[in-house]
């Protein structure tokens, strides 16, 4: 416990340094000149500016200090080629953004909960109905606090904006506050709309749907025809909501309307477990197995705590939607490799302009490493800057790209979320600490490999020699004509599916 305490102690007592390193600075040297002025021999104190660096060093943070001055250093040699510094910020913030853009649609389709850990599926070997509902629901009332049921199908919906194939939802009454979604404008369905056969005619239409109609606020009333007959809205959806599975539906009825095989969904009581609930099911599955016996299937109801789940790929093993995931983020992975390829070959040729520069710090003492570092540096602030960038492009331009695919899709859903999230956030930091080893590591390692005093004996006007700096430029831009070529062939298979 007590080195608990002085290593907290100790961080208390830096964190204090940097926040009034100024005057303690100042402090110190005065102490210092007061102690060497009352000293008989003041050359005998030592160098004062040594000794106050190693009481720096011994309050605060030396990597830190490093790092700030290797900052300030880039910021400022950056400031001195606005037109190189521009053009890797612009490529680095295209090949991010895609690649952020891209992961924010992953994030939404994969990633992101559809709803908390208190939801499960109830899932049996054969199809389920109504009935078989209500005796789940009747069995469970100890682990479940809300269990509804309800099927998604296809069919021609008519809201006012043309008549097309839409995700249409049929669940029960209580099916919006399982997920803890009452909708934003109206309301729900009543227990007598659920009651099979009871055949009224009303219906919540999607957020996404209500804008589309130009979120008319007398929506409510509103006659729509489903199948060529007609329905009320009563209700919409909340913003964002889609139920159990991407993409979501456009429009919830009563499961009075539509009678069907349904699918149960639940939400655990506080405190039960999902090993509880899965108990509970399955003691009514057996009863019911005996109450209801059959030759070739048995009810064997279980709980699963689901991931998100795709519409037509609810089936299948995770490892599925992982590739999918991968699939999706390798184009532009590309992207962002050819940009890095592209900036690497820019970094190099600059990197020949500054031979002498690097020749006089290593002369002076500068390290392969700190100079490595050094040029690190200068890649991690073109990358941050890049990062920022294609983060707000990739904002705007993933939300435009979703705005505009409903209307050229053939049916009509509700897609993923594809907002800002703490996701999204890692991920862009990911790119842009990739992006800068990519681009930077390499021509720094080769800049930085080079013999100081050949660099310092050759005059402004030589031009060195680049055999090896010609054959790894060489190697670039093979590499991104390669890529290129690839990504053309990939986006015409694409566009031609």
């Amino acid at each position: 416990m007590s080195a608990v305490m002085a290593v907290i102690g100790q961080w208390i007592r830096r964190l204090g340094f940097l926040l009034r390193r100024g005057a303690w600075e100042e402090e110190l040297r005065q102490e210092m000149e007061a102690h060497r002025a009352q000293m008989g021999d003041p050359a005998g104190f030592g160098n004062t500016l040594r000794l106050r660096e190693e009481a720096q060093d011994a309050w605060g943070w030396t990597w830190l200090d490093d790092l700030l001055r290797d900052t300030r250093f880039a910021w400022r040699t950056l400031r001195h080629t606005p037109g190189f510094a521009l053009t890797a910020v612009i490529t680095l913030a295209l090949g991010i953004g895609v690649n952020i853009g891209m992961f924010s649609f992953v994030n939404g389709l994969l990633l992101r909960p559809l709803y908390d850990d208190d939801v499960v599926i109830v899932s049996g070997a054969r199809d389920l109905s109504y009935a078989t509902y209500r005796d789940v629901q009747e069995g469970t009332t100890d682990v479940f606090a809300q269990l509804a049921a309800g099927s998604t199908e296809f069919l021609g919906v008519d809201a006012g904006n043309g008549a097309r194939q839409a995700l249409v939802h049929s669940g029960t009454a209580n099916y919006f506050q399982v997920f803890g979604a009452p909708p934003a404008y109206g309301r729900g369905f009543t227990s007598e709309e659920e009651r099979p056969g009871a055949g009224i005619r009303v219906a919540i239409i999607s957020y996404q749907l209500w804008e589309q109609l130009g979120a008319d606020a007398t929506i409510l009333g509103r006659v729509i025809r489903i199948n060529g007959d007609q329905f009320t809205v009563v209700g919409v959806a909340r913003k964002g909501f889609q139920g159990v599975s991407i993409p979501g539906p456009d429009v919830w009825l009563p499961l009075g309307a539509r009678e069907s095989n349904v699918t149960l969904v639940g939400r655990l009581r506080p405190g039960t477990s999902i090993e509880q609930a899965a108990a509970a099911v399955a003691t009514v599955g057996r009863r019911l197995d005996r109450a209801f016996p059959t030759a070739d299937k048995t009810y064997s109801l279980e709980v699963d705590r689901p991931g998100n789940r795709l519409l037509f790929m609810s089936g299948t093993r995770r490892g599925v939607l992982n590739g999918l995931a991968l699939l999706l983020m390798l184009m532009p992975g590309i992207v962002l490799l050819v940009a890095c390829l592209n900036l690497a070959d820019l970094l190099l040729a600059r990197g020949h302009v500054r031979r002498q520069e690097l020749a006089v710090r290593a002369s002076l003492g500068g390290g392969r490493l700190r100079l490595t570092r050094q040029l690190l540096t200068e890649g991690l602030l073109l990358a941050l800057g890049g990062g920022a960038i294609g983060l707000w492009i990739s904002t705007w331009a993933t939300r435009s790209l979703v705005a505009s695919v409903p209307p050229l899709l053939p049916v009509a859903v509700t897609l993923p979320d594809v907002s800002i999230d703490w996701r999204v956030l890692l991920g862009t930091i990911a790119f842009t600490l990739v992006a800068t080893l990519i681009f930077g590591a390499g021509p720094a390692l080769t800049l930085t490999g080079r013999a100081a005093a050949a660099d310092l004996k050759r005059q402004a006007g030589d031009e060195p020699p680049r055999r090896g700096g010609v054959r790894i430029g060489n190697m670039l831009v093979a590499a991104q004509i390669a890529l290129s070529l690839l990504l053309l062939a990939c986006g015409g298979l694409f566009m031609m599916s």
